[in-house]
């Protein structure tokens, strides 16, 4: 059982702006630098999603990078609907590449603007669905 909750309204609000800025940075015709920016907006928002949801549900959250997996045992307990396990996949080797650039161990990780819309597509519904959880508990 978790002892003490971490969720904060004010990181709630962060992860909200985070993704609102993630969509911007992608309109239009993106430079690489702005896709780079979006995939790391979008793969921060995607893992304190998870870890929110893995908390409301007592559950031990991560800080070792796994969320992709905890989405999918989490769609499989039945708590959330999506399977967003590939798109937070993707993110994760993304957000790699975007961080590390050449010193990324994965040298074969590309990724292009449609690539990174529908990433962040997936992490806005589970938002959705997190922030359903959340309203239900009276956290929002």
């Amino acid at each position: 059982m978790v002892a003490k909750r971490r969720f904060d309204k004010d990181d709630w609000a962060k992860v909200l702006r985070r993704l609102k800025r993630a969509k911007e940075l992608v309109e239009g015709k993106p430079s690489e630098d702005d896709l780079d920016n979006a995939v790391i907006q979008a793969w921060s928002s995607g893992e304190y999603l998870i870890n929110a949801c893995l908390e409301l549900k007592d559950l031990p959250v991560v800080r070792n990078h796994t969320q992709h997996v905890k989405a999918r045992e989490l769609k499989d307990l039945g708590v959330l609907q999506g399977d967003y396990f590939d798109s937070l996949e993707k993110l994760q080797r993304y957000r790699k590449a975007a961080e590390y650039l050449g010193y990324d161990a994965q040298k074969t990780t590309h990724y292009n603007r449609q690539s990174v819309v529908n990433c962040i597509e997936d992490v806005a519904a589970l938002l959705g669905e997190v922030e359903a959880l959340l309203l239900q508990e009276g956290l929002i």
